[in-house]
């Protein structure tokens, strides 16, 4: 367990989507973990200053990539690791959701021995009409990159890649150096995708449903007899998992996050 208390650097590489990064700060700003500093990669085009004015000045920093065409994830998150000053460096998408106890539990959980830290299982949630209030746990070979806390190394850099830049480097590392949080620890963290039917999103969703024999003989069986998938066991979570989901969906409501409820109203 760690017994000391370092200085934490979140990546988040700004995009152009206003209110997932909005997201993305206020789980920033509600961590547990004090010791920290967010740099912010804004190679967007919209002015994002307004999101960073609670942030104490000292501990944000807004890089403004050059406009110009070619950056890449990588390319992106080296120029924020230039900028970093912390004995850690976390990733933190917009495209995420992170539990205000995530760095904490990350980084309580590496020992003197580990160079890295992930999380095994995240939570998953399509904003559809038929899933919108029915996420699942799913695992990911190798842990999952978007959930990357390192040791910030004067060697550290990502490597040259259009994608994955994230998954490549904890490829780089020994498994012997990297501490995995197993599934009980899903609630850190909830993947966040939407669309239609015919999207990415929903096709990377309804495949996770069939990641295992079992899991896609349920599927198979759902299909066959015409029911809802909301019905798959893989549905059924844990109420640590509820709890944060019911947090996230609050969060992300409240910024008009998720286009499927119409109504404003979550679950209790």
């Amino acid at each position: 367990m760690a017994t000391y208390n370092p200085l934490v650097s979140c990546l988040l590489p700004a995009g152009t989507d206003y209110s997932r990064l909005a997201r993305s700060i206020h789980c920033y700003q509600q961590q547990s973990w004090k010791n920290k500093e967010l740099i912010v990669i804004d190679s967007g085009h919209r002015d994002i200053m307004p999101l960073l004015e609670d942030i104490p000045s000292n501990e944000v920093r807004h890089i403004r990539a050059a406009k110009k065409s070619g950056y890449t994830e990588s390319s992106l998150l080296n120029l924020g690791v230039n900028q970093a000053e912390g004995d850690m460096i976390a990733y933190w998408g917009e495209t995420e959701w992170h539990h205000p106890d995530r760095i904490q539990t990350q980084v309580d959980a590496m020992t003197d021995t580990d160079n890295a830290c992930v999380l095994h299982s995240t939570l998953l949630h399509l904003d559809h009409p038929e899933y919108v209030h029915h996420p699942y746990s799913l695992p990911v070979s190798g842990g999952y990159a978007g959930s990357l806390v390192v040791r910030n190394r004067n060697d550290l850099h990502f490597p040259k890649t259009r994608k994955d830049a994230k998954q490549r480097y904890l490829k780089f590392l020994d498994e012997t150096e990297v501490c995995t949080l197993d599934d009980s620890m899903a609630w850190l963290m909830i993947r966040c995708l939407e669309g239609g039917s015919k999207s990415d999103g929903y096709k990377a969703f309804v495949a996770g449903l069939r990641d295992s024999p079992k899991s896609a003989a349920w599927k198979f069986w759902l299909t066959f007899r015409g029911k809802s998938l909301a019905t798959h066991p893989r549905f059924s979570i844990s109420e640590k998992e509820r709890q944060a989901f019911y947090r996230y969906l609050k969060e992300s409501q409240r910024l008009g996050l998720i286009r499927s409820i119409t109504d404003g109203h979550t679950p209790a």
